[in-house]
């Protein structure tokens, strides 16, 4: 079953490069990997403190992170 999100624009791009840069095939790996253990969010953190503002980057990794980090 598929569905669509609705999503900002900063944050498809955001997507895209992730994509582009893992070799993953859908948005849908990106999104799983953002919310799998630590290890997964890390590969992406970097990129992602880039290039959003650190008001949303500081709220991602407080919300984000669950209780084996």
């Amino acid at each position: 079953m598929t569905t669509t999100i609705q999503v900002r624009e900063e944050t498809v791009n955001v997507l895209k490069k992730l994509k582009e840069q893992t070799g993953a095939k859908t948005y849908d790996e990106i999104i799983l990997a953002l919310t799998k253990p630590a290890r997964m969010r890390e590969a992406a953190a970097g990129y992602l403190s880039r290039h959003l503002s650190k008001k949303n980057y500081n709220w991602m990794q407080k919300n984000l992170r669950d209780k084996n980090d």
